[in-house]
């Protein structure tokens, strides 16, 4: 199984009082779909998934998985966690919901070995017989998964892919270089990557930022599957500020200002997140109509 395109690791809309707000979801899904995008990632660190309840994930899953359903979509959902035993329920809980794939981030805050990496994801992936998208961002778990591992994971049958957010391009080419990419996903987990990592054999990216401009990775996927990487790198610097500004606060915080912005949706956030700053509300505002996104 292989991942192809633009997956939107999506927002979860909240209420002035805190509640997940689901006919928020379900049109924001809806303006995803219409605008192209691949595919949809629910539950994931853009969705705020530390701070949703197991009923919560189990909604949110299945309304993605009923939007996906009328598009022939595919659904990924996120099951991170630092514990393997709980990583396998959520995996299963995936895929009892009917979703395509788990998205399964690398141990945070015990900071395992290579050893105890191997040992996590293979014991999910054989407990769960179940395809795992393995998440590599050492910037929030403080673990790398070399690209030897990702490599060796990839000789799995249900380990078919890697979310990249290193931001680190050697990282990128010692995977391109050890890893079988004609079957197995490598897809871009930084926003400004998406050019770079189709270059190098990957196959897409799951993107935060795609949330608000679903349209414009949809275009820069294209244009390089075409084999027109210039035209699509001339399109990835046209937002590269605009997604640097997205990024200058704690994701989804930003990406949820800017959809207040561009589609009227609430802005809430659940603690320990809040709003984002002045400065870089003004930012945001100013990028969106740089962009024509704002009247």
């Amino acid at each position: 199984m292989k991942f192809n395109g633009v997956y939107v690791a999506t927002v979860s809309p909240f209420s002035g009082e805190g509640h997940l707000d689901y006919e928020a979801m379900q049109g924001h899904l809806e303006f995803l779909v219409e605008r192209g995008v691949h595919g949809l990632v629910p539950c994931g660190t853009t969705g705020e998934s530390p701070t949703l309840s197991r009923e919560e994930r189990q909604k949110t899953i299945s309304l993605h998985k009923k939007i996906a359903d009328k598009k022939g979509l595919k659904v990924i959902a996120g099951c991170g966690g630092n514990s393997t035993s709980s990583v396998i329920q959520l995996v299963a809980e995936a895929k009892d919901l009917g979703c395509d794939a788990a998205l399964v981030v690398s141990p945070y805050y015990n900071k395992p070995t290579t050893e105890g990496l191997r040992a996590h994801f293979l014991e999910i992936a054989n407990k769960t017989q179940f395809p795992l998208v393995l998440y590599n961002i050492p910037g929030r778990t403080s673990v790398n998964i070399p690209p030897t591992l990702v490599a060796e994971l990839f000789e799995h049958p249900h380990i078919v892919g890697v979310k990249e957010s290193t931001g680190n391009l050697d990282q990128w080419l010692s995977i391109a270089e050890k890893a079988n990419l004609s079957e197995r996903s490598l897809l871009a987990g930084d926003d400004h990557a998406l050019s770079t990592i189709m270059a190098l054999g990957g196959s897409g990216i799951i993107s935060a930022s795609a949330n608000l401009l679903p349209e414009h990775f949809v275009s820069i996927y294209e244009r390089a599957s075409e084999g027109n990487l210039e035209e699509a790198f001339r399109q990835q610097i046209k937002i590269h500020t605009m997604v640097e500004t997205l990024f200058r606060e704690t994701n989804p915080a930003p990406v949820k200002f800017g959809l207040q912005l561009r589609r009227g949706m609430a802005a809430n956030l659940r603690l320990p997140l809040v709003g984002v700053r002045p400065e870089t509300q003004r930012a945001i505002e100013s990028n969106l109509r740089s962009l024509e996104l704002l009247p």
